[in-house]
């Protein structure tokens, strides 16, 4: 008799944070932690996304129309969405009132640097997405975020050898010298750390990548955590993503990650919260050093 048991892998649906209520006015993470919140992707969050569109302004829903592929729309209107409520909900201000403004390049002087909140200046934040997660981070310092879905990369589907020339020669041997198994985690690891650097220190136009050495992180043997003065963390981000954040280090103090789930039904008819409250909050996870 011919078994009709389906024996493929079932991919579990990543399991996210409960959902943490919005930060009250003048809110900011403490020195040295970094708060990450954690959106699935999700019918339900995206169509919550598209009422709140307009919260961006006309200018932002445009530029989301004509420079986003529409396959890629309704997860990059999530984050945007995800991020402006959070810095409404620190800079006390309703969300069509917020625009975040680019600081001057140091090279050219031009407004292509870094992002920045005019309303709540030692406010730092950034923010990307795969096609299961938003991560959005806030810090009093500058902070960088990346996140990457892991199945390309188990999949062998992008490798050391192709990526070579964007891979610092110390990170090509780190990842090297895995076993089989572990290359394509050490390689994904050692990008979104790499990408998370770059876009905290928003050197991700000018900069030489195979020039930076971040390496794959502690679990592979290279226990570089930082880079100049950038601390580099993981970011538990579900079973599918790997994330990792880079901030910027002022002080000794060791850095940290809390995660906290998001859900913009509530938040768009959110009520005051004590400053207290958030950070009682039970965490999904918290990185140190």
């Amino acid at each position: 008799m011919t078994s009709t048991t389906d024996t493929r892998p079932v991919r579990r649906a990543p399991l996210f944070p409960r959902a943490a209520p919005l930060p009250v006015s003048g809110y900011c993470p403490p020195p040295g932690q970094v708060d990450v919140w954690l959106v699935p992707v999700s019918p339900h969050q995206c169509t919550e996304a598209e009422r709140s569109a307009h919260l961006l302004g006309p200018d932002a829903t445009r530029r989301l129309d004509r420079g986003v592929h529409p396959r890629l729309r309704p997860r990059v209107l999530l984050a945007e969405v995800t991020l402006r409520l959070l810095l409404a909900a620190c800079a006390g201000l309703p969300p069509q009132l917020v625009r975040p403004v680019r600081e001057r390049c140091a090279a050219c002087r031009g407004r292509h640097g870094r992002q920045v909140l005019p309303e709540v200046p030692g406010l730092h934040f950034s923010t990307d997405h795969t096609a299961e997660t938003v991560v959005c981070a806030l810090a009093a310092a500058p902070v960088g975020i990346a996140a990457e879905e892991r199945e390309p990369w188990d999949a062998g589907l992008l490798d050391a050898d192709t990526l070579a020339p964007q891979l610092h020669p110390a990170e090509r041997l780190a990842i090297a010298v895995q076993p089989p198994r572990r290359r394509g985690a050490a390689l994904l690891n050692c990008w979104t750390r790499k990408e998370a650097y770059l876009r905290g220190s928003h050197n991700g136009l000018e900069a030489d990548r195979g020039t930076i050495c971040v390496g794959p992180g502690p679990g592979y043997g290279t226990p570089l955590a930082r880079v100049d003065s950038w601390s580099l963390l993981p970011v538990p981000a579900g079973a599918g993503v790997s994330a990792a954040v880079a901030l910027r280090r002022a002080g000794e103090l060791p850095p940290r990650v809390r995660t906290f789930g998001a859900d913009l039904t509530a938040w768009r008819h959110a009520a005051p919260h004590r400053p207290a409250e958030l950070s009682r909050l039970p965490s999904g996870s918290e990185k140190g050093n």
